[in-house]
């Protein structure tokens, strides 16, 4: 039978978003959110799984991100997950969801922001404690928000070094892709405005640059004065 309005009569977009979902776990390692909350119930469930809640207000309970329970690229109590996490769909998912972006492509992106994300945890390894007192290890969107602050009250009277620039270069990058293709985030103006503090060097001119822009000087005729 025709099909002339295209329609997905298989279902694959859906079974697209969810295996992109299932290989993804972006939001579940604390490049997206700080926490996620949960209610009574799911808090009890949870419990049982060993996950470390803390009591928000009387009925809603949270856990912080990284997910303790996000092993090997992928969620280790996918069918006892909350409601939250098993409802939740990214930009990215909704685009795949609704063929608007394939898994390729979607996946594509995947991969370059967990890239640009291991850089930056990496690097964060050899980078002071931000919150010392804090006994909880915080995520990457923690981090970096907390670093992003800390720098803006302090450029007036110290420029970043270059080995700082990088971070931050680094930062900023993974927060665009973030806002573009995964979830809008208020990081996004605030590493915007930092850039825009950074008083960058300009880039030297190599001997070669010069000399070749002296020979190119001098080759170039004069106009004799004296022609008519």
């Amino acid at each position: 039978m025709d099909n002339p309005l295209n329609i997905d009569a298989d279902g694959q977009s859906a079974i697209d978003a969810n295996k992109l979902c299932q290989s993804c776990g972006i939001c579940c390692n604390g490049a997206l959110f700080s926490y996620v909350s949960v209610t009574g119930s799911e808090a009890k469930v949870l419990e049982k799984e060993g996950v470390t809640l803390k009591k928000a207000d009387k009925n809603t309970y949270r856990f912080n991100l990284p997910c303790t329970k996000f092993k090997d690229g992928g969620c280790s109590i996918y069918t006892s997950r909350p409601k939250k996490c098993a409802s939740f769909y990214c930009k990215l998912a909704e685009s795949v969801l609704n063929e608007s972006v394939s898994f390729e492509d979607a996946h594509t992106h995947v991969v370059t922001l967990k890239s640009r994300m291991d850089w930056l945890n990496k690097r964060i390894e050899t980078m002071p404690d931000l919150e010392p007192e804090n006994d909880e290890k915080m995520g990457l969107r923690d981090y970096i928000g907390v670093y992003c602050f800390n720098t803006m009250k302090t450029i007036s009277k110290k420029q970043p070094t270059q080995e700082e620039q990088e971070f931050i270069k680094y930062a900023f990058e993974s927060v665009k892709l973030v806002h573009r293709y995964f979830w809008e985030t208020s990081l996004l103006a605030k590493y915007a405005a930092l850039v825009q503090k950074i008083q960058y060097k300009p880039a030297r001119i190599s001997r070669i640059s010069r000399t070749l822009s002296r020979n190119i000087r001098i080759a170039i005729p004069t106009k004799n004065k004296s022609a008519k």
